[in-house]
């Protein structure tokens, strides 16, 4: 089977032109993000997750202006980014939200498990975050709506955990787009 499937070619790393200033951003969308997955109450997980967006798209728009008045802007690049099963397909649409609402395009290669994000350097770095913090809290807000079902009678399916990550995916990119 391995000697059949065909090569992957391997993606360039993104050549440093300038040192990095963004480390101070980065940890405070990466803190916004912490304390939305951790929050127990969805509409906080929302505003500060919606909060972490603005701070990347503006962030995104410092570093395109940086770029624009570099002698030699960076070129765009290339990441690859798990989209495992179960649930791969809703994944892949959740991933191509948020990689559209950060200037980025989402490819998806469901044979192979990723999807291959283009962009630039900083827009994939927050695409990355805000999708792994993302599909943290669909988890935790899909725990309990299972909870919800159960309680009034309903079994746990696959059906619904398929149909709750495709809605989740749907609503956080409407959201995405609107910030």
């Amino acid at each position: 089977l391995l000697l059949r499937l065909p090569t992957l070619e391997p993606l360039q790393e993104a050549a440093g032109g300038r040192p990095r200033s963004d480390s101070r951003m980065l940890t405070r969308i990466r803190a916004l993000l912490a304390k939305a997955e951790a929050t127990g109450f969805p509409e906080e997980a929302e505003a500060l997750t919606e909060k972490a967006q603005e701070l990347m798209a503006r962030h995104s728009v410092d570093e395109a202006l940086l770029d624009a008045a570099a002698p030699a802007p960076d070129a765009p690049g290339a990441r690859r980014i798990g989209v495992e099963p179960p649930y791969e397909q809703a994944k892949a649409v959740l991933l191509d939200a948020v990689a559209g609402a950060n200037h980025c395009r989402a490819v998806w290669n469901e044979p192979f498990c990723f999807s291959t994000v283009v962009g630039f350097e900083a827009d994939l770095e927050v695409v990355e975050l805000l999708y792994t913090s993302l599909l943290v809290q669909a988890r935790t807000a899909m725990t309990k709506a299972e909870a919800a079902q159960r309680a009034g009678g309903r079994k746990r399916t696959k059906s619904f955990r398929q149909s709750f990550l495709a809605a989740y995916a749907h609503r956080v990119g409407t959201r995405l787009a609107a910030v």
